[in-house]
């Protein structure tokens, strides 16, 4: 039996936590608006993109954050200080860790 090959698979083994630097601005806009409980069409309408687009968004920070979830994507980017899910001015002013 073969599985097939998924890009995650891919990252070296033991290659340490993801950075700020590896997840775009854009995917750090759109996973500070998932924080905020914003459905993807809401995200897309706030953002002037697409909704597809912001579907790609999240399935490549779910790669990059190994995460399963919307929910497992912004716990992990909370703990790793990515984002700041408890500001409710994030979907303002957009408050992304530096």
């Amino acid at each position: 039996m073969t599985l097939p090959l998924h890009r995650r698979s891919l990252r070296a083994a033991g290659s340490g936590p993801v950075t700020a630097s590896e997840l775009s601005a854009r995917e750090l806009e759109v996973l500070t608006h998932a924080a905020a409980a914003l459905s993807n069409r809401q995200i897309a309408v706030q953002l002037g993109i697409a909704e597809g687009t912001v579907k790609r968004h999240l399935s490549n920070i779910f790669e990059k954050l190994d995460a399963v979830s919307r929910l497992d994507a912004v716990n992990k980017a909370s703990s790793m200080r990515l984002i700041h899910p408890g500001d409710t001015r994030a979907t303002h002013g957009l408050r992304v860790a530096t």
